[in-house]
């Protein structure tokens, strides 16, 4: 954000002992919600254990969240795009942008400084989204590094059709006006070995995890049970949340799109948006046609094989193929050779 919301030093001592983090790069429909309520219900026991986060989810809603993901981004994000974040706060001008992450910051030390054998789970949606570019995620990283002893991120990928379709839900509840159908030509290159690459050349591979939303990888055929595998979380006498259907379907959707159309959003924030939609119904489910879903596996087959052979060589596939395709090699090609 050039020089406009830049604030506090740069430099911090390192001598001291510091906590660690561990940063959950959430992508949608990969379990982050559920990652995110199971560490919401339990997070005085945690505590308990060493682990904080109730500041630092994008579940709860809570200003600190906003604020962790803008004071890294100060340098490079839009003044307009930092207050439209914060509005919702109460904050109006930047210069009370500047103080907010100056107050973050400084809480954020001492906080840090008072308990240096925590280790604090950050989990957000927004990080896959503000940090894009190299130097983006360059500039987290020093941030982080620059008050944690280790920092260790994880990211979980899903099968490219599934996390497609849900896209498209997101999208029209942001106004977008186009079918499934358009969006998925639209957006069907998902290269996550690109992504991997990025993040892996600017955090170090040794601080990168990455997994498989996918039932035949995960811990217990469980998100919740696999990040606490991967965070070295004991769940014993913790409490899992409850699992909910959260899909949104296509006469949600069609609902989505009228509010948009009849200019009605800007009355409504997002998540009430999708409630509202439900009480008319949901409709069938919102999924590619089996000859779209084909051309989406297809097309994106030579970047998950050499995804699967850089992160994970050890496995034989990276993503179980659909149930209509499975036994269909000759109609998907070479995809689910790459995929299946």
């Amino acid at each position: 954000m050039s020089e406009a919301i830049q604030s506090g030093p740069e430099a911090r001592a390192t001598q001291a002992p510091r906590p660690n983090a561990i940063v959950h790069i959430g992508w949608h429909k990969t379990g982050t919600t559920s990652i995110q309520k199971f560490l919401g219900i339990n997070r005085d026991m945690l505590l308990e254990r060493g682990f904080e986060c109730r500041d630092f989810l994008t579940l709860f809603d809570r200003i600190d969240h906003v604020l962790f993901c803008l004071a890294p981004a100060s340098e490079f994000l839009n003044p307009d795009r930092a207050l439209k974040l914060l509005r919702k706060y109460g904050v109006r001008t930047l210069s009370e942008v500047r103080e907010h992450i100056a107050t973050f910051e400084q809480k954020l030390d001492v906080q840090l400084k008072n308990n240096p054998d925590f280790t604090y789970i950050i989990s957000s949606e927004t990080l896959k989204v503000m940090f894009q570019s190299p130097w983006q995620i360059g500039t987290l990283d020093s941030w982080l590094k620059s008050r944690f002893s280790n920092v260790r991120y994880v990211a979980y990928f899903r099968r490219q059709d599934r996390y497609l379709e849900s896209q498209f839900v997101q999208a029209i509840n942001n106004g977008k006006q186009m079918s499934l159908e358009a969006y998925g030509k639209e957006n069907v290159l998902q290269d996550y070995c690109k992504f991997a690459n990025k993040w892996q050349e600017n955090v170090g591979a040794d601080n990168l995890n990455l997994r498989l939303f996918d039932k035949a990888h995960l811990v217990d055929n469980n998100s919740v049970a696999d990040f606490c595998n991967f965070a070295g979380i004991n769940t014993d006498g913790l409490q899992m949340p409850k699992r909910e259907n959260v899909a949104i379907g296509t006469r949600a959707v069609k609902v989505l799109a009228w509010l948009h159309r009849q200019k009605l959003t800007k009355l409504l924030p997002p998540g009430k948006r999708l409630r509202l939609s439900k009480v008319f119904g949901q409709g069938s489910k919102v999924e590619f046609s089996k000859k779209q879903r084909a051309e989406i596996l297809s097309a994106n087959a030579e970047s998950n094989e050499l995804f699967r052979q850089t992160y994970f060589p050890k496995f034989d596939y990276l993503f179980s193929p659909p149930k209509d395709l499975a036994d269909n090699s000759n109609h998907v090609g070479s995809a689910l050779n790459a995929v299946a």
